[in-house]
């Protein structure tokens, strides 16, 4: 990712300083040369005073898209009508091939960075934007959902200190249908639910140390990353108690088509990471569903001629 290097003796070092004075109003770009100092010192006491003093104020907000013509304008403007204005903007297309590109750059003037070009899905197009993401925290804002109000970045900036800032999330307009997400995550609710990436705020060091989306997943791989996280790593969160955006109810994962994708790939990660899971009757019920699967497809049958 973005501000990791390794140095000639294999230690590697971090581009947070550029970030730090970047916030003081000096540009990243004519500072790669301050990315010196070790990784440890940010497990240090003295980095989390420095991390929560400068940076908590500081954003990058992702947005994919992909033939959104008409979806992306109003992500757009939630995006540009935010009180809160020290954010980064980065936008990673798939190459659309309808307006989308038209329409973004009606808004180019507040995009940091914006990418078009084929990917191999929506996690790695995710992927791709944490890449050029220097913000120290980052949100993923896709094409048709929207923050719930203007002050969303600016709740968060006040927010207290934590490796997730979370909140609740409205379903298709505000004043919908609200999913309401409990102050402490911890394994039986991971277990059961999932939490919506619209409404987190990711703590960027969060990438570099456990790692990216897994693209070999097509719907749930933020579902991996959140048990990664939550479970494995138990990084620290903190539930803001009200709703930070609007979910797009229309997109991939909430098309009914691809529920048996959704299913599957849910029963991957509980499988992989629960224990307890393995021996329920739904994990069963799952196998068995698999295999069902699996003995309906075509086999392919070699006829032999005889002579």
């Amino acid at each position: 990712m973005n501000g990791l290097h390794t140095r000639r003796d294999g230690v590697k070092t971090s581009g947070q300083l550029a970030d730090m004075l970047k916030v003081l109003g000096i540009r990243v770009r004519a500072l790669n040369y301050y990315r010196f100092y070790d990784v440890r010192f940010q497990r240090s006491q003295l980095y989390t005073c420095v991390q929560t003093t400068f940076f908590m104020a500081h954003f990058s907000i992702i947005t994919v898209c992909l033939n959104a013509e008409r979806e992306i304008r109003r992500t757009c403007e939630s995006v540009v009508e935010q009180s809160f204005e020290d954010f980064e903007w980065i936008v990673v297309d798939g190459r659309s091939t309808d307006e989308t590109m038209r329409i973004l750059e009606e808004f180019r003037g507040k995009i940091t960075s914006l990418i078009s070009e084929k990917d191999n899905g929506i996690y790695d197009a995710m992927n791709k934007g944490l890449e050029k993401a220097t913000g120290n925290y980052i949100v993923f804002m896709n094409g048709g959902d929207t923050f719930s109000s203007n002050k969303v970045l600016a709740k968060v900036a006040s927010a207290p200190h934590a490796d997730l800032l979370y909140g609740d999330i409205f379903f298709n307009e505000v004043g919908g249908k609200c999913e309401k997400f409990p102050n402490k995550l911890g394994p039986e609710y991971l277990l059961k639910k999932m939490l919506s990436h619209q409404a987190i705020f990711y703590n960027r060091e969060l990438f570099l140390k456990f790692g990216v989306f897994d693209t070999s997943y097509r719907i749930a791989a933020d579902y991996d990353l959140h048990v990664r996280l939550l479970k494995l790593a138990r990084v620290t969160h903190y539930h803001i108690t009200e709703p930070l955006a609007v979910f797009d109810l229309t997109g991939m994962s909430s098309d009914p088509k691809f529920r048996a994708i959704r299913k599957k790939e849910n029963h991957r990660v509980r499988k992989q990471y629960f224990p307890k899971y393995r021996i329920s009757l739904k994990c069963i019920r799952q196998e068995l569903r698999g295999w069902i699967t699996s003995l309906k497809q075509p086999s392919h049958i070699v006829k032999i001629s005889q002579d």
